[in-house]
């Protein structure tokens, strides 16, 4: 168990000329880091850099042009692969988030982006580093989505193509294809996504030499020389939502390529609950509890953990003009 502080600062401007708009949207998280007295052995020291957390983080910042349905940008923004119909209580977006998109689909995308909606469709065309932040390799990563948006329904299909994060010597597959959907009822809403997925390295490269974020489920593998591997996965969301006070329900599951790795090849299954109480206008308290299916197979310092964390906070919001 642990106590933790963050916020979040958003600053938005705009400037209106007749039918046009030029704008600035940015938001930044302040984050508390974790302690420096963190048990590092042999074996930890690989997943050290999970539990960096800078002090301070560009969550978006985008300069952009918009002119009745349609909208340019560039800057650092939320993907336009797929849509996330969930809240998020942390700045930490891969707690409390389906596995899809906590592991596999980037929450933020850097570059330039374009979006039109005529009638009743939706567009969206981005070229990008393919990761959150700037990247080490001249290719860049092509998305586009293309959706269908009614008052009660929206559908859209996404795809990523890119031939890898990183360098050249430690480039990771980072492509996706998927679907989204949203259906409004009233107060409630159901939604859900599903992707193909392709990750892993190009080529043959010391996973004990891996000094960013590693992944706990061994996304950054190699399997075969410039062959990525496959996975396919997804989940379905549930959330009431009055005034604010929210109950949402998660499930998920992912299925990766079976390559003969005993750590890798455990398909994944994950349950979210979130709930928001709102206890004066600006004050609500936040729950997040996450249950993911025990591993069969586990490396040693990793037995005795369980497949479960929970979280209770407080929220306080405020609007300055």
């Amino acid at each position: 168990m642990t106590f933790g502080v963050e916020a979040v600062i958003k600053i938005d401007i705009e400037k209106q000329i007749s039918s046009h708009s030029f704008f600035v949207e940015s938001e930044y998280y302040l984050n508390q880091p974790y302690g420096k007295n963190i048990l590092t052995d042999q074996e930890r020291k690989q997943y050290i850099k999970t539990f960096k957390i800078p002090t301070f983080e560009i969550s978006k910042l985008e300069i952009g042009y918009k002119n009745n349905n349609i909208s340019i940008s560039i800057g650092k923004k939320p993907t336009p692969f797929g849509r996330i119909n969930y809240p998020m209580f942390l700045n930490n977006y891969r707690f409390g988030s389906p596995f899809i998109r906590g592991e596999a689909i980037l929450l933020r995308e850097t570059g330039v982006f374009f979006n039109w909606k005529p009638f009743i469709f939706s567009i969206d065309l981005a070229i990008v580093n393919g990761e959150e932040n700037r990247d080490t390799n001249s290719f860049k990563a092509g998305i586009a989505r293309f959706g269908f948006d009614f008052n009660f329904f929206k559908l859209g299909v996404s795809v990523k193509a890119h031939d890898g994060i990183g360098s050249e010597q430690q480039k990771n597959y980072k492509n996706h294809l998927g679907a989204d959907f949203l259906l409004k009822i009233g107060h409630f809403y159901l939604s859900g996504e599903a992707i193909y997925d392709q990750y892993g390295f190009h080529r043959e490269f010391n996973e004990d030499e891996i000094f960013w974020d590693k992944s706990y489920y061994y996304r950054d593998i190699f399997y075969k020389y410039k062959t990525p591997i496959e996975g396919r996965g997804g989940y379905l969301n549930f959330r009431f939502e009055n005034r604010g006070n929210i109950i949402n329900l998660s499930y998920g599951e992912y299925y990766p390529q079976k390559i003969g790795n005993i750590y890798h090849d455990q398909n994944i299954k994950r349950f979210i609950l979130k709930i928001r109480k709102n206890l004066t206008k600006n004050l609500s308290m936040i729950i997040t509890g996450i249950k993911e299916n025990e591993r069969e197979y586990k490396e040693p310092w990793r037995n005795g953990e369980r497949g479960y964390a929970f979280m209770v906070g407080f929220e306080f919001k405020a609007l300055l003009k």
